[in-house]
C-alpha cells in the first residue's frame, strides 16, 4: 500500500469516527489500524532512532543544568570545608578585593572567591602551649595546628599546618632578630620566601615582592584585631566572644592563612 492509500484511509477513519457518539473506543481501534498500514521496515528504522532522540534529550538536560549551575549567584552556593558562611555580591567593592597585590597567596586553597573563612581558638590556650588548634567556627572540627618553637638555627618561628599533615607547614613566620628592615620573614610551603612583617606600635605591615599586602593591628591584651588591605578596606576582624573563644572572620577573596598566621605571630613571637 503507498503513501496515498495510506492517507484516503486515515481521512476515511476519521470521518467515521467523527459521526459515531463513541469517539475515543473507535479513534483508538481506527488508529491502530492505520498505524498497521506504515510498512514495517518505516517502523523498524523509527525504532532504530529512539535511542539516538534519547541520547540527544539527556545531553540537553545536562547542558541546561550545567548552564544553570555556571550562573548561581554567591548566596546559593554551600557551605565549604573551612566554616565558610556564604555570602551575597556588595556594591561598590574596592578594586583592591584581590588577595595579596599580585594575585598569588600564601596558600590559595584557604582563599576562597565568594566565601568568608570563619575560624576559632580556645582563649585560654591562645597565649600558651606549643600547639594550638584552630577550629572552624560553625563546626567545631579542628581544621588547621599552629606550632610554636625554634628552628635549628635558634629563631622563634610560627608555623600553620593542616590538621592532617603537621609535618608540611604551608604558612611560617620566623623572626629575624638581626635584620634590618623588617623583623619577620613570612615563608610559604617547603621554606619558599613570601615576604616579610615590619612590626610598629601597635601593629605590623605584611610586604610581598616588597609590596605592602597587608596591615594587621592586634591588641595583645584584649587579642582585637583588626586586618586592612593597603587602601584600608577591611579584610578580616577577630576578638573573644561570650563562649570564650577568640574567633576570626575573614572577607571573600582575602588571604585567610597569611592573616591568621600574622595575628598569630603578633601575639605569641614577640
Amino acid at each position: 500500500m503507498d503513501g496515498d492509500e495510506v492517507q484516503f484511509s486515515l481521512l476515511q477513519s476519521a470521518f467515521k469516527v467523527s459521526g459515531s457518539e463513541a469517539i475515543g473506543p473507535q479513534l483508538l481501534s481506527e488508529g491502530w489500524k492505520a498505524l498497521g498500514m506504515i510498512p514495517a521496515s518505516v517502523q523498524n528504522g523509527i525504532h532504530e532512532l529512539v535511542p539516538l532522540f534519547a541520547l540527544v534529550l539527556f545531553m540537553l538536560v545536562v547542558w541546561i543544568f550545567l548552564m544553570i549551575i555556571q550562573n548561581l549567584p554567591a548566596e546559593w552556593y554551600n557551605e565549604q570545608e573551612g566554616d565558610l558562611k556564604p555570602r551575597g555580591r556588595r556594591w561598590g567593592r574596592q578594586p583592591d578585593e584581590s588577595p595579596p597585590v599580585d594575585g598569588s597567596p600564601v596558600c590559595a586553597s584557604l582563599t576562597f572567591p565568594r566565601a568568608e573563612a570563619r575560624f576559632k581558638i580556645c582563649a585560654d590556650n591562645f597565649r600558651s602551649g606549643k600547639k594550638l588548634n584552630i577550629q572552624g567556627d560553625n563546626s567545631g572540627r579542628m581544621l588547621l595546628v599552629a606550632l610554636f618553637g625554634s628552628t635549628k638555627e635558634g629563631p622563634p618561628t610560627l608555623r600553620v599546618c593542616f590538621a592532617n599533615c603537621e609535618t608540611d607547614p604551608r604558612c611560617s613566620i620566623q623572626v629575624a632578630a638581626d635584620a634590618v628592615g623588617y623583623d619577620a620573614l613570612v615563608l610559604g610551603r617547603k621554606d619558599s620566601l613570601y615576604g616579610t612583617v615590619e612590626r610598629s606600635f601597635g601593629h605590623c605591615i605584611v610586604r610581598h615582592n616588597e609590596v605592602p599586602a597587608l596591615k594587621v593591628e592586634v591588641n595583645r591584651i584584649t587579642l582585637a584585631a583588626i586586618v586592612t588591605s593597603p587602601h584600608g578596606r577591611r579584610l578580616a576582624k577577630g576578638g573573644i566572644e561570650a563562649d570564650n573563644y577568640w574567633h576570626l572572620e575573614i572577607e571573600p577573596k582575602a588571604d585567610a592563612l597569611l592573616i591568621l598566621a600574622t595575628i598569630l605571630a603578633m601575639v605569641r613571637l614577640w
